[in-house]
């Protein structure tokens, strides 16, 4: 009986067991449906319990991990985005929802992560179940519609028009139809131009998409943002048919006035189309100064923006909007000229449309008090002729009044020697310019992306200069800097292109007395704002680009006949400087390699590496970066191999910074914040055990910093100084003249940014808020401002005189 007892508890106890394990596998169907009206793709993120990760043999196809998270595509059935799942009992899912794409297909990266006060979205599931979750986004992509969306669709109703116009006359009414007059081409063509242009300005002011959404709530707004385009176009118009006026009985001269408006307003709405992307890019319309920046736009660098920004499909695009306009505009003229006719008001016609523009521009001008938004509302044709005003006035630190205790009076240490054993070992330099590259993507700098391993592997023997500025966003200032230790030319105009003879020492001249060797290797094109010229001045033995580079590896933009090509491999630059190092010239060496693959539009080397960020144009920066990390890494490999490293100073900086949306810019040439400005700063060689430096420096401080390591007095000249020095100034200045003209200062933590164009100030706490998202000049006291003013002004006064001196 004990027995039998035994084994009924035995098969029950095993009954148990099984049906434990076959609770535990079993697993339960859940659908989650989510209705976004306006969304075209979505992606499910989640996890289970609390963020953890499921199983992955019961991921839902298409299920890949980013970092913590999982990523689902969505499918779209039936109105809804779905998606299918298999979890275990009592498994509580936790999900948020990424919309990538919104109406018409356009990228976005907008999240649903639930309405407040909840917090995510999460989902209990006991048993077969579907969830049903409907949207409150609306869906904004932050690409903007633009009129090219609609361009074809505006062209056939353009022609539509004009048929049933001509059907209307000649088979309703039984005449033929009449030529508009001149006048109602120059009424009928502005009417139609100018409302092309408020469908631009929405794009540009960022209401396209609530235009698209809410067109009869948004037109208002559209109209009252377009005020200045109005006013652009109300006066093109009123020369026009005043003109037309006076030459009533002149009809060739009409003629040639009908030919000029066509010209005038074609170009009109180019640059207004242009000026989206244009915005987008360097933060306000095309200028002068952005003009002669980009080499009259015959430079590698513009030439590169533009192919990268403007392809066949775009210009094609266009070309279908202005003939678009052009036929819409031909419409209205001759509907104009029927209404005038038939109502008799040809002669109160001017006087009407006077009348109701001067009622636009006040309604409109009254939400245009202040200037804030200037260059968001500006017409683009209006803002380059005022940038090339000759009369606009000088920025007005040139002439500030400026306390005698606070005159600039720049301290220069002229004999330091930072360490005699370490200055006998080291007899070679070789300096390293990576272009456009700020600190913060750089070991030890990033603490982010960490895309730059070669450098973090050779810290230890560095060092490093943690707050490093460059003077001003741009190359060939940086260029100035850097090897003559000379603070900007305070203009829009570049040294190297306008004096590139300027008499003045820089580090290759001197070191060329004392017996040095020196070349310049360049990725890019050295023929831009004349570098070539400036760089021979200097006295560098050897000098290469891109184009006499040995390299098979070159970047061009093939779909264009363009001269020059716009750079090289940054290798292939290593590669040439490498085999110059170990000539059979056994003079001492000072060795220049200013990379390019880092500037925009940003060139990779080999298949691309995925560094999880959601823009893909950062993503191939951040590659190019690696590679230029990877370039340093075989570099100094290279020196070590050739018992060259203990004898060679390697510097490693920035030429300027890069920004990729933050403070609403991209690239690098319109603002001063850390993005643009903040740049690395590296001394490689193993004499050094690591060290940091935390005072305050710049570009004009690198020249004598590489002196003092090789135990070398500086030029009077120079108004840098060595950062192994106590004597330097904790103060380093900024100047960006491109955008609107900026002035700035950093001292200590605190730094101060004067738009003098718009009469803006700024105040930073860099320590406490690095990325600048805390404007304190509204909490700062007038009189700390007024200080911080009047040591801007006595710089800027103190070096436009210098600069001025010294090319008399």
């Amino acid at each position: 009986m004990k027995k039998f007892y035994f084994l009924i508890c035995f098969f029950s106890l095993l009954g148990n067991i099984r049906s434990l394990n076959s609770a535990d596998t079993l697993l339960i169907g859940q659908e989650i449906r989510y209705a976004c009206e306006d969304a075209t793709e979505v992606y499910f993120v989640w996890g289970i319990n609390q963020w953890r990760k499921q199983d992955k043999n019961l991921w839902p196809e298409g299920t890949y991990e980013k970092g913590v998270l999982l990523s689902t595509p969505m499918k779209r059935v039936n109105g809804f985005f779905t998606i299918d799942f298999k979890v275990k009992p009592n498994t509580l899912i936790d999900y948020v929802f990424w919309i990538t794409k919104g109406p018409k297909e356009v990228p976005s990266d907008i999240w649903d992560v639930n309405t407040p006060p909840f917090k995510d979205y999460h989902t209990l599931v006991l048993n077969d179940n579907v969830t049903i979750l409907q949207s409150k986004l609306d869906v904004r992509p932050k690409q903007q519609l633009t009129i090219l969306n609609y361009g074809s669709t505006m062209l056939l109703l353009g022609f539509i028009g004009l048929a049933l116009i001509y059907w209307r006359e000649k088979f309703v009414v039984g005449r033929e139809l009449v030529r508009p007059s001149y006048q109602n081409m120059f009424l009928g063509g502005g009417l139609v131009l100018f409302l092309f242009l408020v469908v631009i300005r929405a794009s540009v002011a960022k209401l396209s998409w609530d235009l698209y959404y809410h067109p009869f709530d948004t037109l208002l707004p559209a109209l009252k943002v377009a005020l200045y385009d109005h006013i652009y176009i109300f006066s093109i118009v009123l020369f026009f048919v005043a003109v037309n006026f006076l030459a009533r009985k002149a009809p060739r001269i009409q003629k040639s006035l009908i030919i000029s408006f066509l010209i005038v307003s074609l170009i009109s709405l180019v640059a207004a189309i242009l000026n989206i992307r244009v915005v987008e890019v360097i933060g306000k319309p095309f200028n002068y100064r952005w003009l002669y920046y980009s080499g009259f736009l015959n430079s590698t660098d513009s030439h590169a923006a533009i192919a990268s920004n403007i392809s066949g499909a775009y210009i094609v695009a266009i070309i279908i909007t202005c003939a678009a306009c052009l036929i819409i505009g031909t419409a209205f003229s001759y509907l104009l000229e029927l209404v005038t006719t038939r109502l008799r008001l040809k002669k109160v016609g001017v006087t009407l449309f006077i009348c109701i523009n001067a009622g636009y521009m006040l309604m409109a001008g009254a939400t245009h008090k202040s200037r804030d938004n200037y260059d968001l509302l500006v017409n683009p044709v209006t803002a380059f002729i005022e940038s090339v005003n000759p009369f606009a006035n000088a920025p007005e630190f040139f002439s500030m009044p400026v306390e005698d205790s606070l005159i600039f009076n720049p301290v220069r240490e002229k004999n330091s020697i930072r360490n005699q054993e370490v200055n006998s070992k080291i007899k070679n330099v070789i300096l390293v310019v990576l272009e456009s590259t700020p600190a913060e993507y750089m070991t030890p700098y990033d603490k982010k992306f960490k895309v730059t391993p070669c450098m973090e592997k050779y810290l230890s023997d560095a060092t490093v200069f943690e707050n490093v500025y460059a003077h001003a966003p741009a190359t060939n200032k940086s260029m100035v800097c850097l090897l003559a230790s000379v603070y900007p030319w305070l203009s829009y105009t570049s040294i190297t292109q306008e004096h590139p003879d300027i008499k003045i020492p820089s580090i290759t001249s001197v070191l060329q007395e004392k017996g040095y060797r020196t070349a310049f290797f360049n990725s890019g094109d050295n023929r831009f704002q004349r570098a070539d010229e400036f760089l021979t001045h200097r006295k560098f033995e050897e000098i290469k680009d891109c184009k006499t580079l040995n390299c098979n590896n070159k970047f061009d933009e093939k779909d264009h006949e363009w001269d020059p090509l716009d750079g090289a491999d940054d290798e292939c630059t290593a590669n040439e400087l490498m085999a110059w190092t170990v000539n059979k010239d056994k003079r001492p060496f000072l060795a220049m390699m200013w990379t390019y693959q880092t500037h925009y539009p940003y060139y990779t080397a080999g298949q691309e590496k995925n560094f999880n960020v959601d823009d893909p144009v950062f993503n191939r920066y951040l590659n190019a970066v690696n590679h230029s990390d990877m370039i340093l890494g075989k570099l100094i490999e290279h020196l070590k191999e050739n018992n060259l490293y203990e004898s060679t100073l390697v510097v490693v900086v920035g030429d300027h910074g890069e920004a990729f949306g933050r403070h609403g810019q991209t690239t690098h040439a319109s603002k001063i914040y850390e993005e643009n400005l903040h740049i690395p700063f590296i001394l490689i060689n193993p004499a050094f055990k690591g060290e940091k430096h935390d005072g305050m420096g710049g570009s004009v401080d690198v020249a004598p910093t590489i002196m003092n390591v090789l135990g070398m007095q500086v030029p009077d000249s120079w108004e840098g100084n060595s950062l192994f020095t106590k004597k330097y100034a904790d103060r380093t200045y900024f100047f960006c003249p491109w955008s609107d003209y900026l002035f700035g200062y950093r001292e200590g933590d605190m730094k101060y940014i004067f738009n003098t164009s718009k009469n803006v100030n700024e105040v930073y706490n860099i320590k406490k808020d690095p990325y600048e998202a805390h404007d304190l000049y509204p909490v700062t006291d007038a009189q700390q401002m007024k200080v911080a003013q009047q040591k801007l002004a006595a710089w800027a006064q103190y070096q436009k005189k210098y600069m001025d001196d010294l090319i008399k």
